[in-house]
């Protein structure tokens, strides 16, 4: 709102074009594919060029870049693994989808570590396992979420059905059933992140090029008194309780650089 706020007082000095997307759901990887998919192109013009940017704990002012990948795609599963309750005194009349799910995200761990070359990057993560309600009853399922990262889209593909078989296969053989990321000395280079943005999917959609960069806002005095004492790696990271942005310079100084990047 800043930038489109600074490049409206501005009109007389630019020519073209600005079209500001306020994108939903980025985290969950489907806000911008359902933006497209909804006709996003039928409704504005096709952009020269799409600019996305998020906030990074990084010194305020600085801006972070790189050729390349700069995200990675992501994928959510939300999976239900099917039993048959009972009380644990008759195993033999129940299928445990706990015991199931177990050997299900031990199958996962492998998909990375024995399925994928070093030198590619990928992750598969089940983070979160939840299944029954007290200690002697075999509940009549458990849900697992499991988040993939990857760059390369044929890698992905390979994640997506890798994930699919270790689930199936543990469900059948056990008898169960389921499926489910201008500014000359501020500018420093920045790898590949393990966070995830589906915001390229704005560019692709349309095939225009795009640039996604990150933008520092950790106070300057706080990120000198760190740095000199070698603790960056202790200050609190986005998602963190702890994570302290400078609102205001970041805010403004942001305003204007994206402002910048439009014209």
């Amino acid at each position: 709102m800043a930038t489109a706020s600074l490049l409206h007082a501005a009109w007389k000095t630019w020519l073209g074009t600005l079209i500001c997307l306020f994108q939903p759901a980025e985290k969950f990887a489907y806000g911008a594919q359902a933006m497209v998919d909804d006709g996003l192109y039928d409704k504005i013009p096709i952009p020269d060029v799409v600019l996305g940017q998020h906030v990074l704990a990084m010194k305020e002012g600085v801006i972070a870049l790189d050729g390349g990948p700069m995200l990675p795609a992501v994928d959510l599963f939300e999976i239900r693994i099917f039993g048959k309750s009972g009380h644990n005194f008759r195993p033999d009349i129940c299928v445990d989808p706990i015991l199931k799910s177990a050997n299900v995200v031990v199958k996962l761990q492998g998909i990375v570590t024995k399925e994928t070359k070093p030198e590619d990057f990928a992750i598969v993560t089940c983070a979160s396992i939840n299944g029954g309600t007290t200690a002697n009853i075999v509940p009549d399922f458990a849900d697992l979420r499991v988040s993939i990262r990857s760059y390369e889209p044929e890698i992905h593909q390979r994640l997506v059905a890798a994930v699919e078989r270790a689930v199936r296969a543990e469900c059948e053989a056990s008898g169960c059933l389921s499926f489910k990321e201008a500014f000359g000395d501020n500018v420093i280079e920045k790898g590949p992140s393990g966070a995830s943005e589906d915001f390229s999917a704005l560019a692709t959609a349309c095939g225009a090029p795009y640039v996604f960069y990150m933008w520092g806002c950790i106070d300057k005095e706080t990120w000198s008194r760190a740095e000199k004492v070698g603790t960056l790696n202790q200050i609190p990271q986005n998602h963190s309780a702890g994570f302290a942005p400078a609102i205001r310079p970041t805010l403004e100084r942001e305003a204007y650089k994206h402002s910048q990047l439009q014209l």
